[in-house]
């Protein structure tokens, strides 16, 4: 009798389904974004002028290496134009210290390109150059 009874509570079960299918995982999440290009941009807040240099090589048959000094206070372009959706670069930064000061210091910094980006170069401690950080900024 317990069998029977199981096995009609069973086909109740199976038989109560509306017969839609409710969403898929796949449709709960949001779309895929498509990556951008764009050109790398370098905010120096440091006391230092601020030395950038990004070996593009985008096309093959033109590599070339893109120099910028960033001015204290200053925003500047370190790309060298925009540069295409999904390229990962990498920059070479120099915080030029007065030799009577220091030795200058150097940091790299490695992203990938989804539409304009901005990297903000910062001292963590402000009277020790060795503690330049490069960071991005959302």
């Amino acid at each position: 009798m317990r069998a029977r009874l199981s096995f009609i509570v069973f086909l109740w079960f199976v038989g109560c389904g509306s017969g839609e299918q409710g969403p898929l995982q796949n449709d709960l999440e949001e779309p895929a974004t498509q990556e951008r290009a764009g050109a790398v941009y370098v905010r120096n807040e440091t006391p230092y002028p601020l030395q950038v240099a990004f070996l593009n090589e985008v096309v093959a048959e033109d590599i070339y290496i893109v120099r910028t000094t960033v001015a204290v206070a200053a925003r500047a372009m370190v790309s060298g134009g925009e540069l295409p959706a999904g390229h990962r670069a990498e920059f070479d930064f120099a915080l030029e210290v007065p030799a009577q000061e220091g030795p200058r210091v150097r940091r790299k910094a490695s992203l990938r390109i989804d539409g304009e980006r901005v990297l903000r170069a910062i001292l963590e401690q402000a009277d020790e150059p060795f503690s330049l950080l490069v960071e991005a900024v959302p």
